[in-house]
Parts: C-alpha cells; structure tokens; sequence
C-alpha cells in the first residue's frame, strides 16, 4: 500500500509539474520577453502602450492558468469539481460579459 500511494503521489508531482510548465511557465515567458521588448521601446510610446497591455494580459493569464492548477488540486483534495467548475464560469462570464450556466448531476 505504502508503494501505491508513494507511485500516486509521484505520478501526481510530475502531472502538477508539467501542468504548470505549460500553463503558468509559458505565461511567465511570454511576460519576461514582452518585459524585454518593452525595455528595447523605450523611445516609442505607441509600442510601449501595447506591450505593456500585453505584458499585462501575459501575466493575468498566468495568474488564471495558476487559479485553475490551485482550483484543480482543491478539488482533488476535497472532491468539489462542480464548485470548481462554477466557480471557472463565473469568472470567464465576469471578464467576457457572457453569461454561463453550470448544471451538474450526480450519477
């Protein structure tokens, strides 16, 4: 039993690794590099308004992607995917103004 669950938790330690260097790793680059690109514009004020939105939006998404993984991992912990699920869609209905309607049924 105690292998079983040592193979468990290795497994999960790699999933949660790989989950957040594609999700927040990738958001965290792209911010670094748009950081970058808007120390090089310093003199364009123009670019360094949209790079800087974009370094913005960048770092919101790795925050939302690092949410989600937290989220993801609390429900593991307690069983609630529908409250993760609902909580996810009342979030995505406040930033697009859409609005999204969660239903979940035992079975």
């Amino acid at each position: 039993a105690a292998e079983l669950n040592d193979a468990r938790a290795s497994r999960d330690r790699e999933r949660l690794a790989r989950d957040l260097h594609e999700s927040v790793g990738s958001s965290l680059s792209l911010a670094a590099v748009y950081g970058d690109l808007l120390d090089r514009a310093r003199g364009d004020a123009r670019a360094s308004q949209r790079l800087a939105a974009a370094l913005t939006d960048a770092a919101d998404q790795g925050l939302d992607d690092l949410r989600a993984l937290l989220e993801g991992l609390a429900a593991e912990d307690h069983g609630d995917l529908a409250a993760v699920i609902a909580s996810r869609a009342r979030r995505l209905a406040a930033a697009t103004g859409v609005a999204v309607n969660v239903r979940a049924e035992e079975s």
